[in-house]
């Protein structure tokens, strides 16, 4: 941590404003406002990395703040983390539509204040470094894609989307045609268990996940103001500056968009179905081999099994001619007791005589296996 991270609080309560000086002033540098209009004439003189916002500020609220630090040039991508004692959607989606990165509801812990801002401090780190890397990339991509029509752009994404193979691929090809039509946006994947949201800078805002996760249930196509939703199983597109002055305009790019959001989703529907297809023949070829070694163990033991019944009946067999000739026995009597032990040896023995069909049943199912596995 740093304390040449600067942070500008604004709160009117100022035993907040105290609160947050100690909580945050050994690790950060931070400056409190008990109004909206004191923190923008701050600005004049010092821009800060992240600001804290209560939403019920006297005069200028925290929403409006927000839309003006997001108007202005020097301020446009300096988070906002709202704090409000409401825990609802109208209020998160006021808070999205002005333009902040999180929401934070009253009471909350210190220790996850100090958390939240970690993150952000960290991923303004990582977007810096992004953005540094891309920026010849983004300029020569807009160039290109500023001179193709709306259909161009789109077919480009779907040949784009055909030849992805992982998460990161399908969303890097939504965010091209986002870009293609001037449009900022996030997408959600689902996946079995695996959920993870994205935006064009990696992973997404905290409030923009929340916003998700309020519409993905909702209708296919939710609009409200400039933003829509595109829902669809596996995924949800979320964009947040339609050109709704435009109508017909707006109209044809929200076709576009739930095609292409539709068509991605069916790729993740195949991905999702050639890996599970994958892990099925990785558990066939398991148990084909498994019923292979099964097979040589279990014809292991039938076989010395039926060696040591004969090994027994002959030692059993030769101790009865030993003991014959003090049981004043008569030699029919004697054969009549040597004919029934060897009878029953010899039934001992034929029940060790269906391993040779146990080993044709399970050489069976191992090549019905590899037909599988061949398929």
């Amino acid at each position: 941590m740093s304390t040449d991270f600067r942070i500008f609080a604004v709160d009117d309560v100022r035993a907040t404003c105290r609160v947050l000086e100690a909580g945050l002033g050994k690790e950060y540098g931070i400056e409190t406002f008990a109004s909206a209009e004191d923190c923008l004439a701050r600005l004049a003189t010092q821009i800060p990395d992240l600001f804290l916002v209560d939403v019920g500020l006297p005069g200028i609220d925290g929403y409006e703040l927000c839309q003006r630090i997001k108007s202005r040039p020097d301020t446009a991508r300096t988070p906002v983390i709202f704090i409000s004692s409401l825990d609802d959607l109208d209020s998160r989606m006021k808070g999205y539509d002005a333009g902040g990165e999180e929401f934070i509801v009253k009471p909350y812990k210190m220790a996850d204040l100090k958390h939240k801002i970690e993150v952000i401090r960290r991923f303004l780190s990582e977007s810096e470094r992004l953005r540094q890397q891309t920026t010849d990339s983004e300029t020569l991509n807009t160039l290109i894609l500023s001179n193709l029509d709306e259909y161009a752009v789109l077919i480009k994404f779907l040949c784009e989307l055909n030849l992805c193979s992982t998460l990161q691929e399908v969303a890097s090809a939504l965010f091209n045609l986002l870009r293609g039509y001037h449009i900022d946006g996030a997408v959600q994947f689902r996946q079995g268990r695996q959920c993870v949201t994205l935006c064009p800078d990696g992973a997404s805002h905290p409030l923009q996940e929340s916003v998700i996760n309020h519409l993905r249930d909702g209708d296919r196509i939710i609009q409200f103001k400039a933003r829509a939703a595109f829902n669809f199983p596996a995924l949800t597109l979320l964009t947040t500056n339609l050109p709704i002055q435009d109508v017909e305009l707006t109209g044809r790019l929200r076709d576009h968009l739930a095609i292409a959001a539709e068509v991605a989703n069916g790729k993740l529907l195949a991905m999702h179905a050639i890996q599970s297809h994958q892990q099925t023949r990785k558990g066939v070829a398991e148990v084909a081999e498994s019923l292979s070694s099964t097979v040589t163990v279990l014809s292991k033991k039938i076989d010395d099994a039926r060696a040591r019944v004969s090994f027994l009946t002959f030692r059993m067999l030769a101790e009865l001619d030993a003991s014959f000739a003090h049981l004043g026995m008569s030699s029919e009597q004697e054969d009549r007791v040597k004919s029934i032990v060897e009878a029953k040896a010899e039934e001992l023995s034929a029940a060790y005589d269906f391993a040779e069909e146990t080993r044709t049943t399970i050489f069976n199912i191992q090549g019905k296996l590899t037909e599988i596995l061949e398929e």
